[in-house]
C-alpha cells in the first residue's frame, strides 16, 4: 500500500463514519427550525421566490446577509426550497471542517495522538453531529473560521494570502457581524510569531482593505434602504440593550416589553415596531434608539456589567448541552402507538444522550479554557515585549477563543455560541491531554505501550 494513503487512511474511515452518521441524523430526525433559524430560512425563502431579502414585505439586515442570500440563490437555482438542502450542505461543510482541524494541527502540533483525538472528537461530538440538522449560521460560521485559520498557515505569496485572508474575513462578518474586527486579529498574530512591526502592520491592513471592498456592497445597500450606514446589520443595539440592563439578571436575551424603561422610550420603541410590521427585525432605527442606554447604563454600573459578562461567560461554555436537543432534535416526542419501547426507556435514552453532551462538552470545554488561562499572559506579555516570540500552538486558539468569548461577555451568552470555537476548545483539549500523557510518560507514571 501507497505510504501516503497509508497514512491518511484512518483519517478517510474517521470521515466515511462521520459522514453516515451525520447524513443518517439529518434525514431521519426530525426537528423544527425555531427563532433566528425560522428567520435565515424564511429570507431564503423569500429570495427564491423573488421577494428579495425581505420578512413581511419590509427590506430586512437583522441578521448577517451571506447564508440567507447564498441558501436563496442555491434554492432558486434548483427550483426547490427543501429543508433537506441546507442540511446535507451542513454535513459537507461538518465533514470538511474536521479536514481543515486535522490539517491546522498537522502543522502546530503534529503529533498523532493530538490529531486523532482531535479528529475523534470532532466526528462523534453530539453538537458537531445535531447542528447539521439545523438551518442556521453555526456549521458555515465554523467551516469558514476554520478555513481561514488554515490559510494563515500554509505557505502562499503573501500578494495572494492577504486579499484571500481579507476576503474570508468578509465571508465570517457576513455570517456574523463582529468579525468585521477579525483583521485586528491577524495583524496582532503575526506580530506575536515574527515581530516585525511592518509585516504585523500589512497583516491588518490588506486584509481589512480587502474585507471592506468585499462588504461595501451590502453596505451600500443598506444605506440606500435606510438612509444611514449600516456596514452588514442593526441587531447590536437592540441586543445589548436587552442584555445590560437593570432588570437583566441572567446575561441572556429577555423580552424588552418586560424592562422598566421610561415612558418616552416605550413610546419611541412602540412607534418604530409598529411603523414597520409589528416586529423588532424590521425595525431598523431600534439599534438608534436603544444603543445610547445600553451604553449609558454600562457606564454607570461597570461593575453590574462585569458580573453579567461572568453569568454570560458561564452561561456560553459551563451550562451543559440542552441546546442539542432544543435546536436538533426538538420533533423527537415519543409515540404510544408506534414507538417500539416505553415512555421511560424512550426518556432515559434521550437523557443519555443528554449526559453524553454534557460529558464531552465538559472536558473540551475544561480544557480549553484552562488552556486558554495558562497562555493568556503569555500572549498579554508577548504583545508589549519585543524579544518573546510565540508559537502557532499557542496564538491561534488563545486568540480567536479570546476575541469571540469578549463579543459572547459584552452581548449575549448562551450555549449553542459555544459552537463556533468548539473546534478550538477540541484542538486546545488535545493538545493539553497529549502533553499531560507524555509528561506522565516522561516520569514513569504510566507505562509505555510499546
Amino acid at each position: 500500500m501507497n505510504k501516503k494513503i497509508k497514512k491518511v487512511l484512518p483519517l478517510g474511515l474517521i470521515l466515511l463514519v462521520g459522514a453516515i452518521l451525520r447524513v443518517w441524523f439529518v434525514t431521519q430526525i426530525p426537528t423544527t427550525q425555531m427563532y433566528d433559524f425560522e428567520t435565515y430560512y424564511q429570507l431564503a425563502v423569500n429570495i427564491a421566490q423573488g421577494k428579495g431579502y425581505t420578512l413581511g414585505g419590509y427590506p430586512v439586515a437583522w441578521q448577517g446577509m451571506l447564508y440567507s442570500v447564498s441558501l436563496g440563490i442555491l434554492y432558486k437555482i434548483l427550483g426547490t426550497t427543501s429543508m433537506l438542502i441546507p442540511k446535507l450542505l451542513n454535513v459537507l461543510m461538518s465533514e470538511l471542517t474536521i479536514v481543515f482541524v486535522f490539517m491546522i494541527m498537522t502543522r502546530i502540533y503534529n503529533r498523532n495522538w493530538a490529531k486523532y483525538m482531535a479528529v475523534i472528537f470532532m466526528t462523534f461530538m453530539p453538537q458537531q453531529v445535531t447542528y447539521c440538522n439545523v438551518i442556521g449560521t453555526e456549521v458555515v460560521t465554523a467551516f469558514l473560521l476554520s478555513l481561514t485559520i488554515l490559510i494563515t498557515l500554509m505557505p502562499m505569496k503573501k500578494s495572494f494570502k492577504l486579499p484571500l485572508l481579507g476576503v474570508m474575513s468578509a465571508l465570517l462578518a457576513l455570517s456574523k457581524p463582529f468579525f468585521m474586527a477579525y483583521p485586528i486579529l491577524l495583524g496582532v498574530q503575526h506580530w506575536l510569531k515574527d515581530k516585525t512591526p511592518k509585516e504585523a502592520l500589512l497583516h491588518f491592513a490588506v486584509p481589512f482593505v480587502v474585507m471592506w471592498l468585499v462588504i461595501s456592497p451590502w453596505t451600500i445597500r443598506n444605506y440606500q434602504k435606510y438612509d444611514r450606514l449600516i456596514p452588514i446589520s442593526y441587531n447590536s443595539g437592540f441586543n445589548m440593550y436587552i442584555n445590560n440592563n437593570a432588570q437583566n439578571v441572567n446575561g441572556a436575551w429577555m423580552d424588552y416589553n418586560t424592562i422598566v424603561k421610561p415612558a418616552e422610550l416605550q413610546a419611541a420603541i412602540e412607534e418604530e415596531v409598529q411603523s414597520h410590521g409589528a416586529s423588532v427585525k424590521t425595525s431598523p432605527q431600534l439599534e438608534v434608539i436603544l444603543k445610547p442606554y445600553a451604553n449609558q447604563w454600562i457606564k454607570a454600573h461597570p461593575l453590574e456589567f462585569l458580573k453579567l459578562a461572568v453569568i454570560r461567560i458561564r452561561g456560553t461554555y459551563f451550562s451543559g448541552a440542552y441546546d442539542v436537543g432544543a435546536w436538533g432534535y426538538n420533533d423527537v416526542v415519543y409515540d404510544a402507538a408506534t414507538s417500539q419501547v416505553d415512555k421511560y426507556t424512550f426518556q432515559r435514552t434521550l437523557n443519555t444522550i443528554r449526559a453524553f453532551s454534557d460529558i464531552m462538552l465538559g472536558i473540551a470545554t475544561g480544557f480549553g479554557i484552562v488552556y486558554v488561562f495558562m497562555n493568556i499572559w503569555r500572549v498579554l506579555k508577548a504583545i508589549f515585549v519585543r524579544r518573546i516570540k510565540l508559537k502557532e500552538w499557542v496564538t491561534i486558539p488563545v486568540l480567536n477563543m479570546a476575541f469571540i468569548s469578549l463579543v459572547y461577555a459584552v452581548y449575549e451568552g448562551q450555549p449553542r455560541y459555544n459552537f463556533i470555537v468548539l473546534f478550538l476548545l477540541i484542538m486546545a483539549f488535545a493538545m493539553t491531554f497529549d502533553t499531560l500523557r507524555a509528561t506522565m510518560q516522561d516520569k514513569g507514571m504510566t507505562q509505555d505501550p510499546k
